[in-house]
């Protein structure tokens, strides 16, 4: 009988932290867990992760880099998200998906400023923060004009952390792969 109570309940409590971390500052989140047995979600593992979500704000953590760890311990992976917010990046679209050991895809449609986006890259590249002298000539330089994001690339996780192994994405001639790889961090590390 414990063992029946715990297959239905701890799927449904995982799921609900998961949507409690998502919403944090705000929005709206749907997450649905299955593992059999259920006792693996315990120790993060699964079968399958589906999580719906929109009017999300979530942080950019450019030092993060291990996001995808909490999800590559399940089978089947399928994110989508609508009106997502990570720092001065505007999505209004994110899906994530994988199956298997197949690499994860990312789509995801957005739109940010050529220098915000510059500032982000240098940073997640490991050029560190430009300063206020940096920040300026590149407002300056690549001006304030809102640019769409476009993406649709594979990633695969090397223990967690996303490198991009097809496709390619750029905005404004801003290569922003690496931007990608961290706004999939940023929403996985909230699963």
């Amino acid at each position: 009988m414990l063992a029946v109570a715990a297959q239905l309940a701890l799927p449904r409590i995982v799921a609900g932290g998961i949507e409690d971390r998502l919403t944090e500052r705000g929005g709206q989140a749907s997450a649905e867990v299955d593992a059999f047995p259920a006792p693996r979600l315990l120790f993060g593992d699964g079968d399958r992760l589906q999580v719906s979500g929109s009017d999300l704000e979530l942080e950019l953590e450019v030092g993060e880099s291990d996001g995808l760890s909490e999800l590559d311990s399940f089978d089947e992976v399928d994110m989508r998200l609508a009106s997502l917010r990570t720092g001065s990046i505007e999505v209004s679209s994110f899906q994530l998906s994988r199956r298997g050991e197949e690499p994860y895809r990312l789509q995801m449609r957005g739109r940010s400023t050529a220098s915000e986006l510059a500032l982000i890259g240098s940073a997640a590249l490991g050029a560190g923060a430009l300063g206020e002298l940096g920040s300026a000539f590149l407002q300056g330089a690549l001006g304030t004009q809102a640019v769409p994001l476009d993406l649709d690339l594979l990633l695969q996780s090397d223990d967690g952390t996303p490198r991009v192994v097809g496709g390619q994405a750029s905005a404004a001639g801003i290569d922003v792969t690496a931007i990608a790889a961290l706004i999939a961090s940023a929403v996985a590390v909230n699963i």
